[in-house]
């Protein structure tokens, strides 16, 4: 059902991957080689697609590769407010076959796919193939496309995250330091997901705002004894300037100590960040919908009264806002903390430090994030355009990360328990 909403979203209105036709062009189809190449990849794809012949197949890419470029191919409905449009040329095979779903060029775009030959993996893992997806088409096959160019490279399978930590424990005669890498999110096929270590991934970048400062590697531990353990490698020489600050007690989680902020470690170095972020003084004003969204998921607080701790009613004048980060698009996330002098408290009787975030954008409702996290980086870690968000999260008996994508529509968490 998704799909075909999509499609006929995509076909009611100009595509998002549509280009203005430039100035002066009045009249359009003259060069498109639609007319003409449109039967015959047609021809090809239903040879290959059925009988396997390794010529047909070879035509079909041949073909498919003269299709992609815009040329001055328009359809019908490329025209809006005034505005003619261009497309790439393989978008006007669609509907030939009389309708139906799916439609040639996503059946086109799925035997590529699965083509073994070297000119079809090229073409399949190549930017002039993912600049035509669109809709259905690039839900179903923009990451794959990503991954195959990155293992055309010699890249690992995929994007990998890993954390490098200030580990540390109290040895009942103080406090012993030994780094390691905590390997926590992987993207392949598909959204990100939490893992629990990898053999594979055992080189790494060392990233700051989405840039390489330098090469970590790793070794995989055999087994983990204990649950804080988990996704843990060791760590091999490191940069002499990895951590920056100085230790303290904003990353220390339930172990307690002090501990220098963790470092994002990749895979692979990512692309530039085009949305822009970057921390800005605090705009936002916490108004009475932005303190709805904290009220209605910030309920278990206390305060200490003569009776002893009891559950707080909080009202608006007792927070404010400590932190906000924008984008070029004037998109915004807001960390909220409880000033000093409310006496907030969380369950276990700590004063309430807690950042509470919340995203604020202009024409959309606010979106609480959560709450005991701490910013760690940003970037586009997976080089799909958009930033993805990295925090530190810590609670009671447990500690971790979580990673928001998509405008923050999605996230996922990777966390550990001490007992």
């Amino acid at each position: 059902m998704l799909k075909a909403l999509t499609c006929v979203l995509l076909f009611s209105a100009v595509s998002a991957h549509a280009e203005a036709a430039p100035a002066g062009m009045k009249e359009f189809n003259k060069t498109c080689p639609a007319k003409e190449l449109c039967p015959r990849i047609e021809q090809a794809y239903q040879k290959c697609a059925n009988q396997n012949s390794a010529p047909d197949c070879q035509d079909f890419v041949r073909l498919f590769r003269e299709l992609l470029p815009l040329y001055d191919c328009q359809r019908p409905f490329d025209h809006s407010g005034g505005e003619d449009y261009i497309v790439p040329a393989v978008w006007l095979c669609d509907g030939r076959r009389g309708g139906g779903y799916p439609q040639e060029f996503e059946s086109y775009a799925g035997l590529l796919s699965g083509l073994k030959s070297a000119d079809a993996k090229k073409l399949f893992a190549s930017k002039e193939f993912r600049n035509v997806l669109d809709g259905a088409v690039a839900e179903d096959y923009l990451d794959r496309s990503l991954q195959a160019e990155r293992e055309m490279r010699g890249e690992p399978k995929g994007q990998a995250l890993a954390f490098l930590e200030d580990r540390c424990e109290n040895t009942g005669k103080g406090y012993v330091y030994a780094p390691i890498v905590r390997v926590s999110f992987l993207k392949q096929v598909g959204p990100w997901e939490p893992v629990t270590g990898s053999k594979e991934f055992n080189k790494w970048t060392v990233l700051e705002r989405g840039r390489s400062v330098g090469q970590v590697a790793s070794r995989d531990n055999e087994k983990y004894y204990r649950s804080m353990d988990v996704g843990a490698q060791q760590a091999g020489d490191l940069p002499e300037t990895v951590f920056k600050g100085k230790r303290d007690l904003q990353f220390s989680g339930w172990a307690g100590c002090a501990v220098f902020k963790p470092v994002v470690l990749s895979a692979f170095e990512p692309k530039a960040d085009k949305e822009g972020w970057k921390k800005v003084s605090t705009s936002i004003k916490l108004t009475e919908g932005i303190f709805s969204v904290i009220k209605q998921n910030v309920r278990e607080l206390f305060r200490e009264t003569d009776a002893g701790n009891v559950l707080f009613d909080y009202k608006i004048g007792d927070l404010y806002a400590a932190e906000q980060y924008s984008s070029n698009a004037k998109r915004n996330i807001v960390a909220f903390r409880f000033k000093p002098d409310s006496g907030a408290k969380d369950i276990v009787g700590e004063s309430s430090e807690a950042f509470y975030w919340v995203s604020v954008s202009s024409g959309t409702a606010p979106q609480f994030l959560g709450a005991g996290l701490q910013l760690i980086d940003f970037a586009d870690y997976d080089s799909d355009g958009a930033t993805e968000f990295l925090f530190w999260l810590s609670g009671y008996n447990l500690d971790g990360y979580k990673i928001f994508w998509n405008g923050f529509k999605d996230s996922e968490t990777f966390s550990w328990k001490y007992h």
